[in-house]
């Protein structure tokens, strides 16, 4: 489910990368293990609860999944899909890690996981959202309560515009 080749890591050669023995075939890879291990069991629709990866591997690996490995949203963070459940289950500890994985939604333009994740970020103050941070976010704007009940994504072109 990769529309690179892996980062091109399955196509041929990679370049100054790849070492060969008689035997065996060795790819460098930019990750560590622990996140390369979550890239690859989102890969194969594996959850990687069982490795209790904390936050931070979770947000590499998905962000590194999602860009550099070519890994496709609609299978790796989709609803149901098991890297999701696990982040899903880490944006339930407070509107600040929720806004964490929310951004990294927004990055990707994984709306499915924005929108289960902005249930987490009730009470999030607006105001501490850094310059940065909205930069982030790009098209993607956290909504307000005057939004509640409605879709929970509000991209800039559907945003409500105040007049006078």
């Amino acid at each position: 489910m990769s529309v690179n080749g892996f980062g091109g890591l399955l196509v041929g050669t990679v370049g100054n990368y790849t070492a060969s023995t008689s035997q065996h075939q060795y790819v460098h890879v930019l990750d560590d293990a622990a996140t390369f291990n979550v890239i690859l069991l989102a890969a194969y629709g594996l959850s990687p609860q069982p490795y209790s990866p904390d936050l931070s591997t979770l947000l590499n690996a998905t962000d590194a999944g999602l860009g550099r490995y070519g890994l496709l949203p609609s299978h790796t963070v989709a609803p149901g899909a098991p890297l999701a459940a696990v982040l899903l289950t880490h944006a339930q500890r407070g509107p600040n890690i929720a806004l964490d994985i929310y951004t990294l939604a927004a990055q990707h333009d994984a709306t499915h996981l924005a929108v289960s994740v902005s249930n987490y970020m009730h009470g999030l103050d607006l105001s501490t959202i850094s310059d940065d941070r909205a930069d982030q976010l790009g098209e993607f704007l956290v909504t307000s309560s005057d939004f509640v009940g409605r879709d929970p994504i509000v991209r800039i072109e559907d945003a409500p515009v105040a007049i006078g």
